[in-house]
């Protein structure tokens, strides 16, 4: 089970007997969800938007910023581009509209900006993976739960790990 969801990121590997569940592996990052792709991306977006990234320090711009990035994200995962249009943004001194350019980012502007992120996501179910008790090649099934679980990048690197099994995210959790 690999649930990346928006504050952490939980990997359990599992067995079952048709009976009983018995877990075998448990690791995961206490700080590593989708909040922190969603601060990355926005300050990416600003940068291309020629904006300074301090605007993400006031509240209401930040929720704004991240908000469109995290549509940007999950439109990402099925689409190769997205459009961020225009967050609502204003001068945290003035009170005055922040003027606006529309912002595309890529599907490879994407994976480039959560790169580091996308190794430690790995590096985490790897590690999880190299647990004494655990088998990799008699992982037939891979859970994935939360939003992150769905960035292709993130399974596409699941299935170089774990090329014998198949993905899941149609359980509900």
């Amino acid at each position: 089970v690999v649930d990346w969801g928006g504050g952490t990121l939980d990997v359990t590997v599992q067995v079952s007997d048709g009976a009983q569940w018995q877990q075998l592996a448990i690791d995961g990052e206490l700080t590593l969800g989708g909040d922190n792709i969603d601060l990355l991306l926005a300050r990416l977006v600003l940068r291309q938007a020629g904006l300074d990234e301090t605007l993400l320090r006031d509240d209401a711009n930040g929720h704004e910023l991240r908000k469109a990035a995290r549509d940007a994200k999950e439109r990402l995962s099925f689409q190769e581009s997205a459009v961020i249009a225009g967050p609502r943004l204003h001068d945290p001194e003035s009170g005055e509209r922040v003027p606006w350019r529309p912002v595309t980012l890529t599907v490879g502007e994407f994976e480039s900006a959560m790169a580091g992120l996308l190794d430690i996501a790995v590096g985490t179910v790897n590690r999880c993976l190299d647990h004494r008790d655990v088998a990799r090649d008699r992982i037939s099934k891979i859970l994935l739960v939360g939003g992150s679980s769905h960035i292709p990048a993130f399974r596409r690197a699941l299935a170089s790990l774990l090329p014998n099994a198949r993905l899941h995210d149609d359980v509900d959790p």
